[in-house]
């Protein structure tokens, strides 16, 4: 099995090269990765705004796909109502809605300073320019649900994975019904609730708590394979 992992454009050492930064320019993104490797026999991982990227890529480039997993994403949905007042607050007061944003990802009390601090200073080195088109994208997904609309038409099998942490603030409570209706929608879906766990990040923290059943989950895609 070969791993890719990549910084999105605009994000990490990836300069900002797109001219619109939406889930579905990012997914075009991920599909000339994936070109450019020369690989076919793809699954997918992505985590939060990385769930809604894949499932685009999906939509569009489903036959060389095995498996998608979503990590902390896809579940929420936004009313019109909390659409526009997130729109208004983006235009008005940017930084400040970025930092108030982030915080409804973790639980500032007991997160890891270290994960804490690495990811501010990734977040501080990206532009205004990528962030805001980006968070306008995901929050026209969440308005719309169009994960829930394209998780319809995902005919491979799904593994949702989310930290079940009933504190977690904003669009982030409620995560219990949240993914389990996202994951509903797949055909072939499977859900996992990871407790004990703390945020959005919480991979970074607990490692292990995502990898061994993550690993099982490959395993049991790479072995159902046709021999050659």
């Amino acid at each position: 099995m070969k791993v890719v992992s990549l910084d999105l454009p605009g994000h990490g050492a990836s300069d900002a090269s797109l001219t619109d930064y939406t889930m579905e320019a990012y997914a075009a993104s991920v599909q000339d990765v994936i070109r450019a490797c020369g690989v076919s026999d793809v699954i997918l991982i992505g985590h939060s705004m990385g769930a809604l990227i894949i499932l685009d890529y999906f939509l569009k480039s489903s036959k060389n796909i095995e498996g998608l997993v979503f990590v902390d994403g896809g579940g929420p949905t936004l009313s019109e109502e909390e659409y526009r007042k997130r729109l208004f607050q983006i235009d008005s007061d940017f930084r400040s809605f970025h930092m108030n944003f982030w915080n409804t990802m973790i639980l500032p009390e007991k997160i890891d300073e270290n994960v804490k601090k690495r990811h501010l200073e990734a977040w501080e080195k990206t532009s205004d320019k990528v962030l805001i088109p980006t968070y306008k994208s995901i929050f026209a997904w969440w308005r719309n649900e169009t994960a829930f609309e394209i998780a319809r038409k995902v005919n491979v099998p799904a593994l949702t994975a989310y930290q079940s942490d009933t504190s977690l603030r904003g669009t982030f409570s409620n995560r219990d019904r949240a993914y389990a209706r996202f994951s509903g929608y797949f055909k072939y879906g499977e859900l996992l609730a990871l407790s004990g766990t703390n945020g959005h990040f919480f991979m970074e923290e607990y490692p292990e708590a995502l990898s061994v059943p993550l690993n099982k989950f490959l395993s049991r895609l790479v072995s159902s394979r046709a021999p050659e």
